[in-house]
């Protein structure tokens, strides 16, 4: 049984928690989805928010992951939107870059992504898949 939207129970933290230990084949965004399932299995269908984050930015393994993740999350589960700290205003210039409104990748990414992290080749990575 999975934790209900705005439960405080302590035991579905915990089952929560306990489910969500695995092993990962890879990190490499291109990887094979398969060790990834037990994702799709705690996230269901109903789920339509998702948040990833890191403990520090410009870490090629955590953005390598999250760049996986989103692959899998937008081509495996159809999620539509991807957020992820950044001013308001800044995100506009992602978004019109992503949307083909312009087609500065260098300016979306050092204006558009905040504390540094566009200046990582990871996130152009990202931003381009």
């Amino acid at each position: 049984s999975r934790a209900s939207a705005g439960s405080s129970n302590v035991d579905d933290v915990d089952l929560l928690s306990d489910a969500s230990v695995w092993p990962l084949a890879t990190i490499d965004p291109a990887g094979a989805w398969d060790d990834l399932e037990p994702l799709a299995r705690l996230i269901g269908e109903e789920v339509r928010v998702v948040a990833v984050g890191e403990s520090t930015h410009g870490t090629h393994e955590f953005y390598a992951l999250r760049h996986r993740l989103v692959r899998f999350l937008v081509e495996c589960l159809n999620f539509t939107a991807l957020v992820w700290e950044a001013g308001f205003p800044e995100a506009f210039l992602v978004d019109d870059y992503v949307q083909g409104r312009h087609s500065d990748r260098d300016r979306a990414l050092v204006e558009g992504v905040t504390m540094h992290q566009g200046r990582c080749e990871e996130m152009g990575a990202l931003l381009d898949s």
